[in-house]
């Protein structure tokens, strides 16, 4: 079988821990039985840099799920072709995570639903935003319970809209981002990231651009992480241009998003140039919403 995971950028400005959005890049599986002698073999993004034994993330989640479920799975080949650049913002390890437990499910004739998938990947991904976005696809708004339960809707967004995704040549830690965030906040900042949040969702579907520029600012976890990025603070200053809607972080960090309409290779180009000032070389993504999610492929 074949199994296709997209990336997904996160937070869109204001929505920390809550938006996540499905983009047309993606990690693909291919999963054969290989009695034996199973392995990974693992190509594309970041190649030298991956562990192709048991400690890889997808592994990991496989055995995660039969450990749960009491099954022994057959000895597998798992040919991995990755697109999504690694510790960027992108989601590179919730679509590992979604990879795992979908295969997990398949190979071990579970017969579990989405949702109760989507609670086993939170237990080794604990953010809900990537792992939703890359599980169903499309634009979600996302919680877990005190019961530890996952909540999730989708959201309308405009299909004008394309995400251009801007990459450094250098990765950042999920950890070491949330690392340098406040333990408290006040509630001036949490009332002006509540109405944005509430205000983005409202108007992605009809792409308003003044609406969508403000209802990208974020006081929650951007400015915080403008040290460990040099050229945020100016990009998420970029007003003015045709076709922009508005710019954040992607996810963590340290990749730029931006959503636009149209002059998608001029903005990307912006971006670029702020990076560049501080010395650092990037890579302009433009890419489509993928509204599907994680999906068996025909191998």
């Amino acid at each position: 079988m074949k199994l296709s995971v997209p990336a997904t950028t996160a937070n869109l400005g204001p929505g920390f821990d809550v938006f996540g959005l499905a983009l047309k890049l993606y990690l693909t599986v291919v999963v054969k039985e290989s009695p034996g002698a199973p392995q990974l073999i693992y190509r594309g993004r970041d190649a030298t840099s991956v562990p192709t034994d048991e400690t890889n993330l997808l592994c990991r989640a496989i055995q995660h799920v039969a450990e749960r479920h009491r099954v022994r799975l057959p000895d597998l080949t798992l040919d991995v072709h990755n697109e999504i650049p690694i510790g960027r913002g992108l989601g590179s390890s919730g679509a590992a995570v979604v990879a795992g437990v979908l295969i997990a499910n398949t190979v071990g004739q579970l017969a579990l639903s989405r949702h109760q998938l989507l609670d086993y990947a939170l237990q080794i991904e604990p953010h809900p935003d990537n792992i939703t976005a890359a599980m169903f696809g499309g634009l979600v708004a996302c919680c877990v319970t005190e019961q530890g339960e996952s909540l999730h809707t989708k959201i309308p967004i405009s299909p004008r809209i394309k995400a251009v995704i801007v990459v450094p040549d250098f990765a950042l830690a999920t950890t070491q981002a949330r690392s340098v965030l406040p333990p408290q906040y006040s509630r001036a900042d949490a009332v002006f990231n509540l109405q944005r949040v509430a205000l983005l969702a409202a108007t992605l579907g009809t792409a308003e651009p003044t609406l969508i520029a403000e209802a990208m600012q974020d006081r929650l976890h951007q400015p915080y992480r403008q040290a460990l990025i040099p050229g945020l603070e100016e990009s998420l200053q970029l007003r003015g241009v045709p076709g922009l809607l508005g710019v954040s972080l992607s996810g963590a960090g340290p990749s730029l998003l931006a959503l636009a309409e149209q002059n998608f290779g001029a903005i990307g180009e912006l971006l670029q140039s702020n990076f560049r000032r501080h010395g650092i070389e990037s890579e302009v993504l433009i890419l489509d919403i993928e509204e599907r999610g994680a999906c068996f492929i025909e191998p």
